[in-house]
């Protein structure tokens, strides 16, 4: 059985390399997060003050998810890339980035797992608002899920490494 824990901040810089490094590992078969790009995994400022979830198997890494809370959407260090797409929102926002599955352990439903427990955890600290973005291959997951389409982001206004068909996905909590 696998359980899912929560590690703040880079309080554990050894478990957060292994999950930059799972970061790769689940990308790098897409050929644009690759082991020769990243060798020392992938990782940005948001890793700082984010919760971080983990799943080990028999102790070993097999999924991760990162959640972030900002005191509104203005302060998304994202948001020149989605305010075309988003609503005025005075409230706090959690915004999940960052889930990634190893390939072996992949259909077992550890990536709905990872969203379910971060909409937990923000809806204990009283957010009302949770955003994600993912490729448009998880939409159909997703609205099934409860999740509200926004639209295509336009990360090409900000230093955005990710192929740009990355959609941005909206739940009130």
């Amino acid at each position: 059985m696998c359980k899912i824990q929560i590690v703040a901040g880079i309080s554990d810089k050894e478990i957060l390399q292994r999950v930059y490094h799972l970061r790769v590992q689940a990308r790098n078969d897409l050929g644009i997060i690759t082991f020769e790009k990243y060798p020392d995994g992938w990782f940005d400022h948001l890793d700082e003050t984010a919760k971080h979830f983990i799943v080990l198997r028999d102790g070993i890494l097999i999924g991760s998810a990162r959640l972030n809370l900002f005191d509104c959407i203005q302060h998304h260090p994202y948001y020149p890339a989605i305010e075309h797409l988003v609503f005025a929102i005075k409230d706090r926002i959690a915004y999940f980035s960052r889930a990634a599955v190893h390939p072996d352990f992949r259909s077992n439903g550890l990536w709905t797992d990872l969203i379910n427990e971060r909409l937990l955890y923000a809806k204990d600290k009283n957010v009302k608002h949770a955003f994600l973005d993912a490729s448009p291959e998880k939409e159909n997951m997703l609205v099934l899920k409860g999740w509200k389409s926004l639209g295509r982001g336009k990360f090409e206004k900000i230093s955005w490494e990710l192929e740009p068909e990355h959609y941005l996905f909206y739940n009130e909590l």
